[in-house]
């Protein structure tokens, strides 16, 4: 194909890709995409050690009233209100839409005939089967397949890759919503409450056993919607194993019998074989999706009895999740989808994963050396090493990977502010990889219904289902204690990460089997950066100047500061104060996919008060023009000339993850109390200051144009799909 043109090239493989995907639809719709069990889906070993949990600061109110709704077949999960998820479920709507997808249902019974208007025909008869199975008569089955914020739901009989061509092309629909649920976040909550409170635990572990059944014969592989992202095929694997590796280990009736567990490993190799066959892989940049398909074939591959298969998924993760830390975060730490709540998304799924592999058994270290001398890899090829010391075998990774996994960590304790939260720095969309808890406040439903725009009608939606608790839960997702308290787990030091939850460092060292990383902690290095000829010539050049003065006390009070030259970020910390002034990268080497036009922006909380901070992002999907009205210059805390974007938006479902950077930034002066940035975009030119003192902050802007100071007009969201009034 060497003389082809390119564009012809492209089509060439365009159609061939049209052609393997047509048939393997037909395939898929004339034979079960369901595995038979064999022997590759024994279960290798537990774990965890369940007795080894810490729960010194465990909230039990938070979990417990989770745990009830979970049980009710309710969840609030992306702004949705605690709405229950079963059929011929009624929902709020998005932005007063609201579409009537339910189906008529024949009684749901215990043989599974009320499958056959689900299931496609050749999935239909092991799904029966596995229903069959399910233990309680009266458990409430979930609707997999909805959107249980707009009312739509995607046909179960059409393939994954069908759907994910369609993804936006409807109003207020959110594939998010049901992917969230298919999570199996609620089992991992239900797993470790059951530990501290063992009273739970007959209820809760029949809950697992018929949720899990029912996820799987409702989810035939490669149909619906849960097939469609390798990402969330990852994510909710991981938590399945936890959760079974956690009840099995309270299952004293032997709930988890054979049979289950025969269905349960098989549907584990499944997600196996679908993950590698599907890896979200990209020549020109990866993110977050693709390193948490490597730590999906991880955790599989460390569950699983070792085989051919299962060790060559695990080589093959180790190394790219070797090279995607080196690929996806700056050596400052900070992560190259320029938003943090993706850097703590892709530091949960790092700190998860490398403790997992640090915790190998020496069965699987052997099988591992032996299969990279088996396969003459050579050193510079292959990302880590495995050394036996006297008898025993030992994973190792370089000292330059160990300090920038360290940095990341650090980065992510220097952003935190005094309450524990993290600025929100372009995209929000909530995501967890693995929780084990919440964090949040309780109030009451009108409190809620009042707070929120999304939960308008939510009393109306209590009554008419005769709902009768009275209190509603609001988790807070920008919370980073419990990530905290896993880097404190995975390294040896006593400097750093102090504030955090000790479940999940004492989570994280049983992942590990109590094997930290060693890192020497550099003392903070001067970054001052005195002011120069440039600096000088813009002041005097720029006649367009405005000034903001906040108003506080102590401010200066130990003082700190902090810069991230990579990431684009400068903080000013004290206990009164809280200061980010950040102009990142658009990321993922220039796709922009999660940036925001939020260039010379300021986050300020002075006293405990939030003065500036960032609106959020709301929605992604299912409202493409609100989505980057959360993305614009307006609406961040910059200036505007003229309401021009600092790098273009475009309103198109297939470019809302991208964003063209059009604009450069340089820090021109940095010390102890002050910072300057000059930002240039499409003939504008802003010198932004912010100057500290004992009882204000000033915000100094100079502009070659007239400029306004943004005043957001968009409302406040805490988290995606939540709004305030």
């Amino acid at each position: 194909m060497k003389n082809i043109p390119d564009i012809l090239k492209n089509r060439i493989k365009t159609i061939i890709f049209k052609v393997k995907e047509l048939e393997k639809t037909i395939f898929d719709n004339l034979f079960k995409t369901k595995s038979e069990f064999n022997n590759k889906t024994y279960f290798n070993q537990k774990i965890l050690n369940i007795n080894d949990f810490c729960f010194d600061d465990y909230n039990f109110k938070n979990n417990n009233y989770q745990k009830n709704m979970f049980l009710k077949g309710r969840f609030n999960y992306l702004g949705s209100g605690w709405v229950y998820c079963g059929y011929n479920s009624d929902v709020l709507g998005f932005d007063n839409v609201k579409y009537d997808s339910n189906i008529l249902l024949k009684k749901i019974d215990n043989n599974g005939f009320w499958l056959e208007s689900l299931i496609n025909r050749s999935n239909l008869k092991s799904s029966k089967k596995i229903w069959k199975k399910i233990r309680n008569p009266r458990y409430i089955p979930l609707d997999w397949q909805k959107d249980y914020k707009s009312g739509y739901r995607w046909n179960l009989k059409n393939t994954s890759s069908g759907i994910n061509k369609n993804i936006g092309k409807k109003y207020g629909v959110d594939i998010k919503t049901p992917w969230e649920l298919s999570r199996m976040h609620h089992l991992l909550l239900m797993a470790i409450l059951s530990v501290y409170n063992s009273k739970d635990a007959y209820s809760t572990i029949n809950y697992f056993h018929d949720n899990i059944l029912d996820f799987i014969s409702l989810n035939p592989p490669r149909y619906g919607v849960n097939w469609v992202c390798t990402m969330e095929v990852s994510i909710r694997v991981i938590n399945m194993l936890l959760a079974f590796d956690i009840f099995k280990q309270l299952d004293k009736l032997n709930i988890l019998d054979d049979t289950f567990t025969e269905i349960f490993l098989t549907s584990v190799y499944e997600h196996g074989l679908h993950i590698f066959e599907n890896l979200e892989f990209n020549s020109k940049f990866t993110t977050n999706h693709y390193l948490s398909n490597i730590a999906g074939l991880i955790f599989i591959s460390r569950y699983l009895k070792p085989d051919k298969t299962t060790i060559n998924w695990l080589h093959f993760s180790i190394n790219e999740l070797v090279k995607e830390t080196e690929k996806q975060f700056y050596d400052d730490g900070g992560n190259y989808e320029s938003s943090s709540c993706y850097h703590k998304l892709s530091s949960e799924i790092l700190v998860y994963s490398f403790s997992v592999l640090l915790g190998m058994e020496q069965n699987i270290l052997k099988h591992l050396k032996k299969n990279y001398q088996k396969m003459k890899i050579s050193p510079n090829k292959c990302m880590y090493s495995i050394i036996k010391k006297e008898e025993d075998y030992k994973i190792c990774f370089s000292d330059r990977l160990i300090k920038k996994f360290f940095k990341i960590g650090v980065f992510l304790k220097d952003i935190m502010k005094n309450n524990n939260n993290i600025p929100q720095i372009g995209d929000n969309d909530s995501g967890h990889f693995i929780k084990l808890s919440s964090y949040g406040e309780f109030m009451s439903n009108s409190e809620a219904q009042e707070k929120y725009l999304n939960l308008k009608g939510y009393i109306n939606y209590l009554e008419k289902n005769e709902y009768k608790e009275s209190y509603y839960f609001d988790e807070n997702n920008l919370n980073v204690e419990s990530l905290i308290g896993c880097f404190k787990g995975i390294f040896l030091t006593d400097k750093e990460f102090n504030n955090g939850s000790k479940l999940e460092e004492s989570f994280i060292k049983n992942l590990s089997g109590n094997n930290k990383l060693k890192i020497a902690v550099e003392e903070n290095k001067e970054n001052n950066i005195q002011r120069g000829e440039k600096y000088f010539l813009l002041k005097n050049s720029l006649k367009y100047l405005k000034k903001q003065t906040f108003i506080g006390k102590n401010l200066k009070y130990k003082l700190k500061n902090y810069f991230y030259p990579e990431s684009g970020i400068i903080l000013f910390k004290s206990d009164e104060l809280y200061l980010c002034f950040y102009s990142t990268p658009v990321g993922q080497n220039g796709n922009g996919g999660h940036s925001h036009n939020d260039k010379g922006s300021v986050e300020l909380v002075i006293n405990n008060c939030e003065i500036l901070k960032d609106p959020g992002s709301y929605i992604y999907t299912a409202d493409p023009k609100r989505r980057n009205l959360y993305r614009s210059t307006p609406s961040h805390n910059c200036i505007s000339v003229d309401n021009i974007e600092q790098n273009n938006l475009e309103n198109s479902v297939e470019k809302i993850f991208k964003l063209k950077e059009t604009y450069k930034s340089e820090i021109l002066e940095f010390n102890d109390t002050t910072a300057t940035m000059l930002i240039t975009y499409k003939n504008i030119k802003n010198l932004r200051t912010v100057k500290i003192y004992n009882n204000k902050i000033h915000i100094i802007d100079r502009c070659n144009k007239r400029f306004e100071i943004n005043k957001s007009t968009v409302s406040y969201s805490n988290g995606y799909g939540k709004l305030y009034k």
